[in-house]
């Protein structure tokens, strides 16, 4: 669905489309699922967001083709929440959480690896002993 209206917003507006902008993508792909697919192997999405997509376009396709099949109102309303989800993971948490990494590497302090406090001989608790 993202990339799809993407596409037809290639052609509408001159706009490129959401895949194309983000960071170190090289997915051009104009069949979506495919593009799904590559995005999910280059770790720009991940299982769960591809899921989610996945099911927006079968969804979006059952809307905007004759299939037989009416879009139920509370489907809608779920696509719906998961499409803003989905664009918020990929434009507004993933800039969010670059810029959070940033500003703690910046301060001497990791975001991404292992824990420093992580079974330290003051952790007696077991809680974060081996834990992301």
């Amino acid at each position: 669905m993202l990339l799809r209206e993407g596409l037809s917003s290639d052609r509408c507006y001159g706009q490129a489309s959401p895949a194309r902008h983000l960071p170190g993508n090289n997915v051009t792909e104009r069949i979506l699922a495919k593009g799904l697919e590559k995005l999910q192997e280059s770790k720009l999405i991940d299982g769960t967001i591809a899921d989610w997509a996945n099911a927006l376009r079968i969804l979006g396709n059952e809307g905007a083709h004759y299939t037989g099949r009416h879009v139920r109102r509370d489907d809608a309303e779920d696509a719906f929440a998961f499409a803003e989800a989905l664009l918020d993971h990929i434009y507004v948490l993933r800039k969010r959480f670059d810029l959070f990494a940033e500003r703690r590497a910046k301060k001497g302090r990791t975001v991404r690896g292992q824990d420093p406090c992580a079974g330290g001989p003051h952790n007696t608790s077991g809680h974060g002993a081996g834990t992301a």
